[in-house]
């Protein structure tokens, strides 16, 4: 598969193949689609700044297969200035998203389409996704692996 950046079309068929079974030679028609994006910001609880690039703190999102079977998911992207990332090329799958973050930050909560999703995979079908990452800087609690555990 190439490199997600480059993903120009995808198209995904079952196909059921058996040892001892005819060879397969016609899967009827295959419709091809554009890649898909996710695309998302990052806010910190209680409205303060949240950590950005341009403040010195690099954070970085990105995305791994959740057992998808997706071969090359969308390279790590910055966050920009805004509290902005948008990661293109993806294909129908579930995903986790994955982000790195310094100075005191924690990841609290994840939305997807304003459902929170914080301990479920991310579900990209046939449309592109909208996702929040809420963080904050105040330890509330212990640390779980996906934020803050009240």
């Amino acid at each position: 598969m190439p490199p997600a950046e480059r993903l120009r079309e995808w198209a995904a068929v079952a196909v059921t193949v058996f040892a001892d079974g005819p060879d397969v030679v016609d899967v009827g028609d295959v419709a091809l689609r554009g890649p898909l994006t996710v695309r998302g910001r990052v806010v910190a609880r209680g409205g303060g700044a949240a950590p950005t690039g341009d403040r010195g703190i690099p954070t970085r999102v990105w995305m791994a297969s959740a057992g998808s079977g997706m071969l090359s998911p969308p390279a790590a992207v910055p966050v920009d200035a805004e509290g902005r990332f948008e990661l293109r090329g993806a294909v129908e799958g579930r995903y986790h998203l994955l982000w790195s973050l310094t100075g005191g930050w924690a990841a609290v909560k994840l939305f997807a389409d304003g459902r929170d999703v914080t301990f479920d995979a991310l579900e990209l079908t046939n449309a592109d996704l909208d996702v929040t990452l809420e963080l904050t800087n105040r330890i509330l609690g212990g640390i779980t692996p996906f934020g803050v555990k009240r």
